[in-house]
């Protein structure tokens, strides 16, 4: 796999059959991972507990997010995905307790 490019990912973002293909990528990487952790950890089955999957899914969309702050506006450096990703990671907390406010 080369190196990362944001044109490769604006080309995503712009291309629903690439797109199709990155979340189809995504979920064979998320069941994977769970199956790779339910071996090694006692972690409850997706049928009984949703967590494992939900807590895979909040990292692969933190993920996205910063792929798309990435293609969006950078000149495509590991460095500033690095970074993207850093704040992507760094807002989870905050998104799970976000609580919206209804305008008026």
């Amino acid at each position: 796999m080369g190196a990362p490019h944001p044109g490769r990912a604006r080309l995503t973002a712009t291309t629903p059959s690439i797109n199709g293909h990155n979340l189809h990528f995504c979920d064979r990487t998320t069941r994977t991972v769970r199956d790779v952790l339910g071996k090694r950890f006692a972690i409850p089955d997706d049928t009984t507990d949703p967590r494992p999957r939900i807590a895979l899914d909040v990292l692969i969309s933190a993920t996205r997010c910063a792929h798309d702050a990435w293609a969006a506006g950078s000149t495509g450096t590991r460095d500033e995905l690095l970074a993207h990703l850093r704040t992507a990671f760094a807002a989870i907390p905050g998104a799970l307790t976000c609580t919206p406010h209804v305008r008026g």
